[in-house]
């Protein structure tokens, strides 16, 4: 190895005095012209470079021979012909997410698994700028593969850097960057992916039923193990918790690979467990939100051909529910049950308002009467429920009462008889 680093050394100071002068003489300037010009300060910071560059480069085939046990380099690495006609200013190790000291066989594995990714078979399904940008990446990689995997081309590729960065030094010149794809993340996310799972975390939560109605979001504030180069760090991260409205109870919702973070897994998976709360008037049942309470109808609501009232829903509002009576004449005067259902206002599209309407009798029911009047010229039908023994003074003010007329308006009562119709006493 010492003999081959000799001959390198060799071969590239014959290179530096063949560019930058020492064996021939100028056609065009004087002795003493020539000699003022070598110890020019533009010269001296030249050879200054040069010898920087030879440093570099020889350090860099010294730590390439430590990883790389194919690497062989020859003198003649520096004249020959160029297996890719390289851009210097493109960095092709950050292209293939290797560094500049990766062994041959580290070039071609990460050449390959870039490759499965961003090879054109693989955008099947993507649209033109996705495959656009998958295409002009694939070139770059390609084109990285073609000047590092060759040693000659690589050795002068590294030379030509090393000289940028040494005149950069030396001089101050900053060297033309050509900004390209840089495969480290991808790689990264890679070797992540390759690890085995981590754990799940589940984390138990409540909140109000109100929020799986309206939907909602809640905070929860969690100490977190972060890795970096040094190693463990804790950081306190806030999860934002998104209820979707309308979801189920429980509501699993998951944060991947956002917990903990493993020295041989993925991170951990944070599951947080979202259940309501008790309400104080409602239950749920599925998707149906029911009211716990009963609506009480009127105790006439027999005598009605329409019943109305209305109910309480969640968070206080109230829903007035309007509809035919399906207690209308019925037989007798007990009470009655009815479930009702107001679809769409439970949970989701499915869910349903759900309520007991209750009919009860009233306690002296045995000693009341349903009276029915119609009215003649519209043929309107009422019905009341009254005491056995009210007056038609009493039937006038109950009327009167449901009609919603004034003191002064009057309701007269009639009966029906033969030929027409005759008003009762109004002492009846």
């Amino acid at each position: 190895m010492a003999l081959t680093s000799f001959d390198g050394n060799f071969s590239f100071k014959q290179e530096e005095l063949a560019r930058m002068g020492g064996f021939h003489e100028p056609s065009q300037m004087t002795a003493a012209q020539w000699e003022e010009f070598q110890n020019s300060p533009f010269m001296k910071s030249m050879r200054k470079a040069e010898e920087l560059c030879y440093e570099k480069t020889v350090i860099r085939d010294q730590e390439r021979a430590k990883r790389d046990t194919e690497f062989d380099p020859k003198d003649s690495d520096w004249t020959a012909a160029k297996a890719f006609q390289y851009d210097k200013g493109a960095n092709y190790y950050r292209m293939l997410g290797v560094d500049d000291l990766a062994s041959c066989q580290q070039i071609k594995e990460a050449y390959k698994k870039l490759s499965l990714i961003y090879h054109p078979d693989k955008t099947a399904g993507m649209t033109q700028k996705e495959k656009e940008e998958h295409n002009y990446i694939f070139i770059e990689l390609k084109n990285a593969y073609k000047t590092l995997a060759d040693q000659a081309t690589r050795r002068q590729y590294d030379q030509e850097r090393d000289r940028d960065f040494a005149v950069l030094e030396v001089n101050g010149w900053k060297p033309k960057v050509k900004r390209g794809f840089d495969a480290t993340e991808v790689l990264k996310k890679l070797q992540e992916e390759q690890k085995n799972p981590g754990k799940t975390i589940d984390v138990p939560m409540t909140c109000r039923m109100e929020k799986f109605f309206w939907g909602g979001h809640k905070s929860h504030k969690r100490e977190r193990k972060l890795k970096d180069f040094v190693g463990f760090t804790v950081e306190e991260k806030t999860f934002r918790i998104d209820v979707p409205k309308g979801a189920p109870n429980p509501c699993i919702l998951e944060f991947k690979h956002q917990g903990d973070h493993q020295e041989d897994t993925r991170p951990d998976t944070i599951r947080f467990v979202m259940t309501a709360k008790p309400h104080e008037a409602m239950d749920r049942d599925g998707d149906d939100l029911v009211v716990r309470r009963q609506v009480a109808l009127r105790p006439d609501t027999h005598s009605l051909p329409y019943m109305s009232g209305q109910v309480e829903s969640i968070r206080g509002s109230r829903l007035v529910f309007w509809g035919r009576n399906p207690f209308f004449k019925v037989t007798g005067s007990g009470g009655g049950n009815l479930v009702a259902r107001v679809h769409g206002q439970g949970f989701g599209a499915e869910g349903c308002l759900r309520f007991n309407v209750k009919l009860g009798a009233s306690a002296d029911t045995q000693d009341k009467i349903v009276v029915r009047l119609k009215q003649l010229n519209t043929g309107a039908e009422m019905a009341m429920r009254l005491p056995k023994t009210a007056t038609i003074g009493q039937v006038q003010e109950k009327a009167r009462t449901l009609l919603g007329f004034l003191g002064s308006q009057n309701v007269k009562i009639m009966r029906a008889a033969a030929g027409g119709h005759q008003p009762y006493p109004e002492d009846h």
